[in-house]
């Protein structure tokens, strides 16, 4: 058993699992990003004219 592992079960997210949730994670995050350039570009035109 891994100590440093913070789910008390035990190492609960491996393999495959973990591999799906870091795309998840990655699929999230760079649409977050995205969604915050489109509207500081949307922003920008609108105060600049």
């Amino acid at each position: 058993m891994n100590a440093t592992s913070e789910s008390p079960v035990g190492n609960g997210a491996t393999g495959p699992y973990r591999v799906v949730a870091t795309a998840l994670t990655l699929v999230v995050v760079g649409g977050l990003g995205y969604g915050l350039v489109q509207t500081a570009i949307k922003a920008a035109a609108i105060f600049t004219g």
